[in-house]
């Protein structure tokens, strides 16, 4: 009896100070692209942001970071596989965004590879001005191998220099 007692106290509590829960998620596209295609890599938002920033972290021997054509959006390199960006929308009546997009190119191989684009250290700002700060994750991309391509017989990550 004593322990039905502190359950009716404890659901009265959340009667009286509603919690409110936020499930705001970030995801990240695509999942695999072609040797030697040209891609954009997007951070989608499950709502509209109007601030935002983190580091987007990838593999250089794998991948080549072309630009952005995400209006509003300061992109600085900040190591090899390290990209810096901060997003705004500083307008008098922010509408915001739910894509943010950066543009690779995949190198040509000769076996599939995965490997991981990792967003860190994320701060997203809605239009409500709620703050969601660690929407961190990990994306893994594969990229397929050219078709009919022979690996060489010198070891290496399976990178093949076509130009």
């Amino acid at each position: 009896m004593k322990n039905l007692g502190k359950i009716a106290i404890i659901i009265l509590i959340f009667l009286i100070y509603p919690i409110q829960i936020y499930a705001f998620q970030v995801s990240g596209t695509p999942s695999q692209v072609d040797s030697g295609q040209k891609f954009e890599f997007t951070i989608s938002m499950d709502e509209s942001i109007y601030l935002a920033n983190g580091h987007l972290t990838y593999n250089p021997e794998l991948f080549t970071y072309i630009s952005s054509n995400t209006p509003g959006i300061e992109i600085e390199k900040i190591g090899d596989g390290e990209l810096a960006w901060i997003y705004t929308d500083l307008s008098d009546n922010p509408t915001g965004i739910q894509n943010i997009k950066f543009t690779f190119t995949a190198k040509n191989v000769f076996a599939h590879i995965t490997d991981n684009f990792v967003i860190s250290d994320s701060i997203y700002i809605n239009t409500n001005e709620t703050i969601y700060e660690n929407q961190d994750f990990t994306k893994p991309i594969t990229i397929l191998a050219k078709q009919g391509v022979e690996m060489p017989a010198t070891g290496g990550i399976g990178i093949i220099p076509f130009i």
